[in-house]
C-alpha cells in the first residue's frame, strides 16, 4: 500500500509571556535601608553573634543606591548573621548588593532555622572577593 504525502497546516502563533526580571509572585520584602530609624535596624531584622556583640548597624558610608546600608564592623574572627524575622515561602529568592573589599566572605541565605544560635541550619550562597561565589548547605536537616 502506498501512503499518500499529506501536508498538515499549523498555525503557529507567539503569545507575549511575562518579562522575567522578577519571577511571577509576591514580593515580600524591599530594603534599601534608607527610610529604617536613624538609631537602628527596625525589629524585623534579627541579628546573632558568636561573641554576643552587636554586629550589624546602619550606616551611610558605601550605600549602592539612595542613602542607606548595613555595614559590619566586626573582626574576621566573628561569625555573625543578620536576617528578615518574617516567615518566606519556601521557593523565596533574593538579590542584594554586596560590598566585597576584604577577605571575609558574605553569605547570603534565604531560610533557615535556629538563626540565633551556634547551631543553625541553612542553605547559602557564599561570596568572596574576587567574585567567587559558592552554593552551600551548612546543616542538611532543611528540606531542598
Amino acid at each position: 500500500m502506498n501512503k499518500v504525502n499529506q501536508q498538515v497546516r499549523v498555525h503557529l502563533r507567539c503569545d507575549a509571556l511575562e518579562a522575567r526580571e522578577m519571577p511571577a509572585g509576591q514580593i515580600l520584602v524591599t530594603e534599601n535601608f534608607n527610610q529604617s530609624p536613624p538609631t537602628g535596624l527596625t525589629d524585623q531584622w534579627q541579628q546573632w553573634s558568636n561573641t554576643g556583640i552587636v554586629s550589624y548597624e546602619l550606616s551611610q558610608a558605601r550605600a549602592s543606591t539612595g542613602a542607606g546600608s548595613v555595614l559590619t564592623r566586626a573582626n574576621s574572627n566573628v561569625s555573625s548573621r543578620l536576617w528578615w524575622n518574617s516567615p518566606t515561602p519556601v521557593d523565596t529568592s533574593i538579590s542584594a548588593s554586596v560590598m566585597l573589599d576584604t577577605l571575609v566572605p558574605v553569605q547570603l541565605f534565604t531560610r533557615g532555622q535556629n538563626l540565633d544560635t551556634n547551631a543553625a541550619s541553612y542553605y547559602a550562597v557564599s561570596v568572596t572577593r574576587g567574585v567567587n561565589v559558592e552554593s552551600m548547605g551548612n546543616q542538611p536537616r532543611l528540606p531542598r
